[in-house]
């Protein structure tokens, strides 16, 4: 399961302290399970930093989590008294973790894969990916905004403070951390002036099927191989459910032969992209391709833009959102998928 491997600990980790210790923000950190309407999450009654369904959850989970919540506690406290000798309030401190926590959980898997597959592909560079949301007056958010800032820069930045750069420091210099394995991004909160408000510093392990998706897709763009196909097959069908997986497989095929024992027919670079589609559609992720092939509006082709949704008169076709903001109706044949700059979630 997903949500299985996915792992949040604050900036407290130690090598000797297994990252399971420090739990989950935002899932119950036994089950993995997401609060409900109907069914809130509770933090654990001595760190107050990480969530459990209840009090079964937190006592199955007690025996890995009791290595690190010490430390949580000890850091929450620090927080707490360095946020109450500014003149602030025990109650409004626990709203802005509160906050932070919400800003996570309301951007879903879109928000989490930006940072996790920006986070992948810059890792050679110890960057921090940086979610900052600016809170009105009422009491909203506006939509977060995703940003790279190496270790060369972050590591110089005056916006950061000199006790989040010596805990940045402190996080990557530790044996416990990989940057093949983990990351590092931080929620950042801000008023109608661009004032801090709160910010919070995680580590999150990187989640091999989100990875393994990113990957089958670029292989799928860059040529025809039945081999990727199949891969791209494999992990539609891990990722959703299987009534679901095998509709999706029978869109991209469409008129050709059923898949047969030992492979599937040779793709087509349609067939391709219409997988990589599906793929970035369960990672929640922009699609951006280049028009193509047009012959009775050729002087699109060349255009870039984004796929929104599946025509709804006609399943052959799709509705492109082009960079200027134009929305036109196109086949599969007609476009191709391109990689460009870093990934942003899709946005209606």
């Amino acid at each position: 399961m997903d949500a299985a491997r996915h792992r949040v600990h604050e900036e407290v980790g130690e090598a000797s302290i297994p990252v399971g210790a420090f739990g989950l923000r935002g899932n119950c950190s036994n089950c993995y399970a997401l609060p409900t309407p109907d069914k809130k999450l509770r933090y654990c009654g001595r760190c107050e930093s990480i969530h459990y369904c209840g009090k079964e959850c937190a006592k199955a989970h007690w025996a890995v989590h009791k290595l690190g919540c010490a430390k949580l506690r000890q850091a929450r406290d620090t927080k707490l008294a360095s946020h109450q000798a500014h003149g602030g309030r025990k109650e409004d401190y626990n709203q802005e973790i509160r906050d932070l926590d919400s800003i996570m959980f309301s951007g879903g898997v879109g928000l989490q894969s930006e940072i996790m597959l920006s986070a992948w592909k810059h890792r050679r560079d110890n960057p921090i990916i940086l979610v900052s949301v600016a809170k009105s007056g009422d009491g909203n958010y506006s939509i977060p905004e995703v940003s790279v800032i190496p270790r060369r820069k972050w590591n110089v930045d005056p916006k950061q403070s000199e006790a989040n750069k010596q805990d940045l420091r402190r996080i990557f210099g530790e044996s416990s951390f990989h940057p093949d394995k983990q990351y590092v991004y931080i929620v950042s909160m801000r008023d109608q002036r661009g004032a801090g408000i709160a910010a919070n510093i995680r580590v999150d392990s990187f989640v091999t099927t989100r990875i393994r998706g990113d990957e089958i897709v670029a292989s799928l763009t860059a040529g025809t191989r039945a081999e990727d196909l199949a891969a791209a097959f494999t992990w539609l069908q891990n990722w959703f459910p299987s009534d679901l997986a095998s509709r999706i497989l029978s869109l991209i095929l469409r008129s050709r032969a059923p898949m047969v024992q030992g492979g599937i027919p040779s793709p087509t670079p349609a067939q391709n992209t219409e997988a990589a589609l599906w793929i970035y559609h369960a990672l929640n992720l922009d699609f951006a391709i280049r028009l193509t092939g047009l012959v009775g509006a050729a002087h699109l082709n060349g255009k870039e833009g984004v796929l929104c949704v599946e025509h709804q008169d006609d399943p052959e076709r799709r509705k492109v959102r082009l960079n200027d903001g134009t929305v036109i109706s196109v086949k599969a044949a007609n476009y191709v998928h391109i990689r460009r700059g870093d990934y942003t979630r899709y946005k209606k």
